[in-house]
């Protein structure tokens, strides 16, 4: 078994539930590429790491195989889950649907309040040279503009999208850095709804998922 008690030090200060502060180590792990594709993720061994025994180990994998990181068979238990180009544009694809449509129907009513704080977490999220804290930054700046659109499913939805898309896009972030233009790009768009341009915003938002993909896909087929 692979080391991965370090990954947890930053749960277990807040003190968070065991199944928790696992599935966040192992999450990372995963994220950091520790473990490979397919690779198996066994129980009695995390188990033995975090010393505590396997029901909070289960409880942990469970949420990794419902965020696609892991993949549950009968014959080989829980492994990690492979990447693919399907599984990348798969992910891709429903974030431009789900994504467009949650600032549609969120920007309407964001106060500026939430404009300028969705703002003060991308300024966070640039100032950090950590790929997977800058991830969760990101995701904070999507998730409050998307924080008025009433759809708890749908946001739920993207949440677990940005968590699965992390195992393609911190590579590159690490390999060649952030698109050129992604500090102005996400600007724009709290601009664009500031100014009630909401259309433009979604737009924007859109577009940003389709460059991300097209660095993806190059990094994607060098590894080929």
């Amino acid at each position: 078994m692979r080391e991965i008690s370090r990954f947890a030090e930053a749960y277990l200060a807040p003190q968070m539930a065991m199944p928790d502060v696992i599935a966040n180590a192992l999450r990372d792990a995963i994220f950091a590429g520790v473990f490979e594709s397919a690779e198996p993720l066994r129980q009695e061994e995390i188990a033995a790491q975090f010393g505590v025994s396997r029901i909070p180990v289960r409880e942990a994998l469970q949420k990794l195989v419902a965020e696609g990181l892991a993949v549950y068979s009968r014959n080989r238990g829980v492994t990690v889950a492979p990447l693919s180009e399907t599984d990348f544009l798969d992910i891709q694809e429903m974030r431009r649907l789900l994504e467009g449509r949650a600032l549609q129907l969120s920007a309407p009513s964001l106060t500026e309040g939430e404009i300028h704080a969705a703002e003060r977490v991308l300024r966070r999220a640039i100032k950090k040279t950590a790929s997977s804290e800058r991830a969760r930054h990101h995701w904070e700046f999507h998730r409050i503009l998307y924080s008025k659109a009433a759809r708890p499913r749908m946001i739920a939805q993207i949440e677990s999208l940005h968590i699965s898309l992390q195992r393609y896009l911190l590579p590159v972030w690490a390999d060649v850095g952030l698109a050129p233009n992604w500090e102005a790009s996400h600007f724009g768009i709290t601009e664009a709804i500031r100014r009630k341009e909401i259309d433009s915003a979604v737009a924007m938002t859109v577009r940003q998922i389709e460059e991300a993909t097209e660095r993806v896909l190059i990094l994607l087929k060098d590894k080929e």
